[in-house]
């Protein structure tokens, strides 16, 4: 014995109905292709998002892990280090933080290098101009070293340093590394030497 799907409809113009009959398996076979095929495409989609999911997690776990260690390489430098896009501060270390008297680095987002500087360098160039300059020269060439006349925020003291200025591509954007070095103990030592000789 096997089910079978009626169906009936009344002749057009004429007082009589016709009446079909089909076996069920035969009358849903095309449905239910169907739906494996629904299925299966969903299980396919959905095991290809799993390890889509699986694979940026595990970019991100890693990006988090890098961003981890740059940060602790980059605040536990003995030196003070800034990032520079374009002639201002996007980025400084704890180090920085110290050796310009910042209330923290937050505070060093948005300065120039010439507000963290004396209004003139010792050679009797405004220390904006001459800024510009060497951040040119290292985003042309490549790197610059230089000595340079800092001053502290929070007391105003100047204090001589060495600046290593290199330049650095993200890809669309090309940033300046400033690595300074506080310099008066040399300085110091150089001019006690001078005075005895």
């Amino acid at each position: 014995k096997k089910d079978v799907i009626y169906a009936y409809d009344m002749m057009n113009g004429y007082p009589i109905y016709i009446v079909a009959g089909q076996a069920r398996d035969a009358a849903l076979a095309p449905w239910r292709e169907r739906r494996q095929m629904s299925v299966g495409a969903t299980a396919a989609f959905t095991a290809v998002m799993l390890v889509m999911t699986a694979i940026l997690n595990h970019y991100i776990y890693t990006l988090r892990r890098r961003e981890h260690h740059y940060r602790t390489l980059f605040n536990n430098a003995q030196f003070s280090v800034f990032l520079l896009e374009g002639a201002r501060f996007v980025d400084a270390n704890n180090t920085a933080v110290r050796m310009f008297g910042l209330k923290s680095a937050q505070s060093a987002t948005g300065l120039t290098p010439w507000e963290l500087s004396p209004e003139y360098q010792p050679g009797g160039q405004r220390s904006e101009e001459l800024a510009r300059t060497r951040i040119e020269t290292a985003l042309r060439e490549g790197g610059t070293t230089f000595e340079w006349l800092h001053k502290r925020v929070d007391t105003g003291e100047a204090f001589p340093a060495e600046v290593d200025l290199s330049s650095l591509s993200t890809g669309r954007t090309v940033l300046a590394l400033a690595v300074v070095h506080d310099v008066t103990l040399r300085k110091r030592a150089e001019q006690d030497l001078h005075v005895l000789s």
